[in-house]
């Protein structure tokens, strides 16, 4: 661990594993101890934390990049994290006691450079009535990243975002047609990795991203929708990086949900793609809920399209769908009481899927 203090604030993390489902994740922990302010309150806190890699004498400082919309700047790719609270801070507010304050996912981290890095994670306090910053804090996290980073290898990471593009293109295209706001959720995303790199060098990226356009549009309208997923999938995967892999699926995830609602041709579509790019299941569905929970489930009658919604496979066992079917029951009743109605409602839906898959594969 290892940390700095700021005014009476001491921010500091440590990087480990946590326990998701079946599988241990590597996550960053940040935490804080002392106390905000000991003579003033602070009205209204919001809090941002920021990370940037310090670079050397021969490398710029760079921040670091997300490929978790949730976890990056507003109209950026660059990591960052935000909280409002509706409350006051009084003053002597605080903790002697080492609070964790937020849980980072590493595996979605994208650094600029490779090797041994100082990665410097600063910690802002607002008073948003005041409308002015009233603590700034920092610690050092020391890090050996074994993959080059977004600034080593930006003409390979370049092509491998293409390929993201072709794999959203042909999601998008799976109806039938394209969508306006599909469309430009592709041309955002394209936009986003080209203002990720440096003013100078951006050219070539957007070349290149405007070159996969093309020949994706050419391959779709041609009707070789499954060749072109199956070539974007097999040159994602050389990349060998999860970072853009999870970034590529989670675009699709966009993709999907963009309308407003998600078909069982489209789910397994997903399916196919997480299972084609070798994602883990754990990180697949936490990803799926963030972007799914709320949008309305589509599907026709017969156990085949439900089948499609809840992720059940034809290799799955009965032991490995009860199972399965289990988990799904205790999500989905545990949201029967959010106080969301339309959360509800949509628990009502996928509990409804769940009773009818039981009934056809486990009586």
């Amino acid at each position: 661990m290892v940390a700095a203090e700021g005014n009476n604030l001491t921010l500091s993390c440590i990087h480990g594993m946590k326990r998701v489902e079946e599988l241990q994740v590597p996550v960053l922990e940040l935490q804080i101890t002392g106390v905000f302010s000991s003579s003033t309150e602070i009205n209204l806190p919001s809090f941002t934390v920021r990370m940037k890699d310090l670079g050397d004498s021969r490398q710029e400082c760079l921040p670091l990049l997300c490929v978790i919309d949730h976890l990056q700047a507003e109209d950026s790719l660059e990591f960052e994290i935000n909280l409002d609270l509706e409350m006051t801070l009084p003053a002597g507010a605080g903790s002697e006691q080492t609070v964790n304050f937020a849980t980072i996912p590493t595996d979605f981290l994208v650094f600029p450079y490779q090797g041994n890095r100082r990665i410097q994670i600063e910690l802002t306090v607002r008073d948003r009535k005041l409308g002015r910053a009233v603590i700034n804090t920092s610690c050092i996290w020391k890090k050996i990243i074994l993959n080059s980073g977004y600034v080593d290898d930006q003409e390979e990471e370049s092509e491998t975002l293409a390929e993201a593009l072709k794999l959203a293109m042909c999601l998008a295209a799976s109806d039938g047609n394209f969508d306006d706001i599909e469309v430009k959720m592709i041309q955002d995303s394209g936009t986003n990795w080209v203002n990720a790199l440096p003013a100078d060098r951006q050219e070539p990226r957007k070349k290149l991203f405007n070159k996969a356009l093309q020949e994706a549009t050419h391959e779709l309208q041609a009707n070789r929708h499954a060749e072109l997923e199956r070539s974007s999938i097999a040159n994602l995967k050389k990349a060998g990086k999860k970072t853009v892999l999870y970034e590529a699926y989670e675009m699709c995830l966009n993709i999907v949900k963009a309308d407003g609602s998600v078909h069982p041709e489209e789910m397994g579509q997903l399916q196919r793609i997480a299972h084609g790019l070798e994602l883990d299941h754990a990180t697949v569905k936490m990803l799926s809920d963030k972007h799914l929970l709320h949008v309305e489930m589509s599907h026709k009658e017969g156990s085949s399209s439900i089948d499609k919604m809840l992720g059940i496979t034809e290799p799955m066992s009965k032991e490995e769908i009860r199972k399965h079917l289990n988990k799904l029951f205790r999500k989905y009743q545990g949201l029967q009481a959010h106080d969301n109605e339309e959360t509800r409602r949509k628990a009502a839906q996928w509990l409804e899927m769940i009773a009818t898959a039981r009934v056809h594969h486990l009586s």
